[in-house]
């Protein structure tokens, strides 16, 4: 990584809520070292970033038709480019499940920060939908600037996000559950 923060391989995570920031082949705690500096992310990003989170939940409720929804962890962003992976943390490509992955996640939303094909090339979002045959059925989405795509967290919605082949991809992943023992409480929800 670079003294700007950055995961040794294709992959660059910052967890906002716990401070997680990929550096190298390891997570430094970003607000440690922002404190340590006396710096403090400006109130006005946080801000933006927990309306966004709230608005992204009322239309997961709408959509889902659900009477409460909670905020969950991990909620991070994510800078993807062609680097070669350095270690697990940076294979982003593989299919997975959230639910698995995250045991909080139940619901699963995506803003996509920047445009495929003008900032970079693969990096595209696949459904995944396994024919139990050893064949598998692909449902894309190229990412642009602004798009949402949310999806419940279970088997139902394995995906993968493809390798980028040039430029760097980013995005905001932030979950909810119907929990309360998942609930992310404290400052970065509203």
């Amino acid at each position: 990584g670079g003294g700007g923060g950055g995961g040794g391989g294709g992959a660059t995570i910052l967890d906002l809520p716990s401070g997680a920031l990929s550096y190298g082949k390891q997570f430094i705690d970003v607000h440690q070292v922002l404190s340590s500096k006396q710096l403090t992310l400006p109130e006005k990003h946080v801000e933006t970033y927990k309306e966004v989170t709230e608005r992204v939940r009322d239309l997961i409720m709408y959509r889902y038709d659900l009477d409460h929804l909670l905020p969950t962890t991990p909620r991070f962003f994510s800078r993807m480019n062609d680097k070669p992976a350095k270690t697990q943390h940076d294979e982003y490509w593989h299919k997975h499940i959230d639910a698995r992955q995250y045991p909080g996640f139940e619901y699963t939303a995506l803003i996509y920060l920047n445009n495929h094909d003008y900032d970079y090339t693969g990096g595209e979002f696949s459904f995944i939908d396994d024919k139990g045959d050893d064949t598998e059925d692909f449902t894309t989405i190229k990412p642009m600037a602004g798009f949402l795509v949310m999806f419940t967290s279970g088997q139902e919605n394995q995906h993968k996000v493809h390798k980028v082949l040039t430029g760097k991809r980013y995005a905001l992943t932030v979950a909810f559950s119907c929990d309360p023992t998942k609930e992310l409480t404290g400052m970065w929800v509203s």
